[in-house]
């Protein structure tokens, strides 16, 4: 009997112990799981930069891209006076032929025949 009270009592400090184990195995896994949010917490920090670095990157990019469309903004209204002001001289051209040079070569083709004639 007093072994049995013995084992009873070894028994019942086990399961104790096992208790205390299986206390012990959860709190692992509360610090596991812990643990896997604190990486969760760095990947999103460093994903975070990651993605930080490439907006500054497409901003520097859309930065240059205006600066680039001011200049062609530039650029086409050098142009536009440019094409304006050589328009202006085909129209003066145009005006001077229409005024000096088809009425003198008109001239010129009456006397060439004129002397044909002669």
């Amino acid at each position: 009997i007093s072994q049995l009270q013995a084992t009873i009592e070894d028994l019942e400090s086990n399961a104790g112990n096992n208790e205390e184990i299986n206390l012990i195995f959860a709190r692992i896994g509360l610090l596991e799981q812990k643990l896997d949010r604190v990486q969760n917490k760095v990947k999103s920090e460093s994903e975070i930069e990651k993605e930080s670095a490439e907006i500054r990157a497409i901003e520097e990019e859309r930065s240059q891209l205006y600066a680039s469309n001011a200049e062609l903004t530039l650029d086409l209204k050098a142009l536009r006076g440019q094409l304006e002001k050589l328009q202006k001289q085909v129209a003066k051209l145009q005006k001077q032929n229409r005024e000096i040079v088809k009425p003198y070569l008109q001239r010129l083709k009456r006397a060439v025949n004129e002397l044909q004639q002669k």
